[in-house]
Parts: structure tokens; sequence; C-alpha cells
């Protein structure tokens, strides 16, 4: 911290604590990168979190979701006149829909991937045949807006799930196509039976999962 500190004194456009997380994040790159591939959303969400480790009004959402906006605002000290700068992304589902529509169209999705490469790598993009890609995310957002709704809905629902619930949910987004057991989920999240179980039935009712089969055997998949 002295260190950084010193290096900062000329510049407080940023805190000390953003500064200190971002070296943290940046060493933690550097060492680790090939322990995280394929990456998932859990290590995305892992790694969001050592970002905003130093910085105290940022705990609530660290390792988690936008859930408040945050535009970045201007400030005239002298006649205290705000302007907006910058307005992000606003909180809630923004790619889920046309992720379930690519999901939904694979088959598709991977034959105008080779229809666009001819199923070879060209290293000049102007040699690719772009139209067929283009043409697909096109129908693929037009499909995505009529999730919006259904989506919206999912997101509300989940900002009202505990902890335990979310852990189990990122448990599943890394692993969006397989149908995960209960022994499974609690190797995973480190969680006991109990807590996983409950956490399970709660995001069964916030349509986030479904539930295949019963007893024992029963598992548990992710609704796109």
């Amino acid at each position: 911290r002295a260190v950084l500190l010193a290096k900062h004194s000329k510049n407080r456009e940023r805190s000390i604590e953003e500064v200190m997380g971002c070296s943290e994040l940046l060493s933690t790159l550097f060492f680790q990168a090939q322990e995280w591939v394929p990456l998932t959303e859990g290590t995305l969400c892992g790694l969001h979190h050592r970002l905003l480790g130093y910085h105290p009004p940022s705990a609530f959402h660290a390792g988690g979701y936008k859930v408040t906006s945050n535009p970045v605002v201007s400030i005239n000290h002298r006649t205290q006149e705000r302007q907006v700068v910058l307005d992000p992304t606003p909180p809630g589902p923004q790619t889920d829909s046309i992720d379930r529509q690519i999901e939904w169209h694979r088959s598709l999705y991977h034959a105008v991937l080779h229809q666009t490469s001819g199923g070879k790598y060209r290293p000049r993009p102007a040699d690719y045949v772009w139209e067929p890609l283009n043409y697909f995310f096109i129908q693929m957002l037009r499909e995505a807006l009529k999730d919006v709704a259904i989506l919206r809905n999912r997101y509300r629902a989940q900002q009202k799930l505990s902890e335990n619930a979310r852990r189990i949910l990122i448990c599943f987004k890394s692993m969006p196509e397989k149908r995960l057991k209960v022994s499974e989920l609690i190797l995973e999240s480190g969680m006991a039976r109990r807590t996983t179980q409950n956490s399970l039935m709660a995001l069964v009712r916030a349509g986030s999962l479904q539930r295949l089969g019963s007893g024992p055997s029963s598992r548990y998949q992710l609704v796109f």
C-alpha cells in the first residue's frame, strides 16, 4: 500500500483502493491465467470480487452482477452542476436472451460458422464469407426480443435469492448443458447437503432451474 500511495500521490483520479484492486487482479491474471481455461462464469465472478476487494463502497456487489445504475457523473465544484458523461449498460439481463436463442439453434449456428469459414482458418478476415453469419445473428436478435419480458421477470426473481442459491446458480452457468445431481453440486459448491437442497428448491421456484426425475437419482438443469 505504501508503494502504491507513493506512485499515486500525483494523480487522484482513482482512489487508492481501486488502484490496489487493479494491481492485485493484474498480478493474479499474470500468474494464474493458464489455470482458468476454459474460462467460466464462476471464475469471472471471483475475479470481479478480487478487483473490488479493497473498495468497501463496492462490497455489496463485488463478485455479482450489476443491480443498480452507475453513471459516471462530472461535477462542477463551483456551480455544483452535475453532468452524466458516461451511462454504462443498465442493470438487468442483456445477453442471456441471445445466448438462449443460439443454444436452441446450436446445429444451425455450427452450420453457419462452417459456411462462413469453409471449414478452414483464414488469416485475412476479408477472406471469410460474413453474410450468412450476419444474417444468423440478426435472426437471433429478432427472436431474443420476444424473450425480454420473460428474462426480466426471471432476473427480478433472481435478485431475491439468497447468497447460497446464487452460488448454486453459478455452478450451473459454468456448465449450462449439464444435468447435475445434488451430490455433484455439493462437491462443486462446497456447501452442506441440506443447504444445497434448499437452494435448489428456491431456484426451481424462481424459474431458474428445472428438476428432472425424482428421488436420489433426480437431476437439475438450467432453464434457458
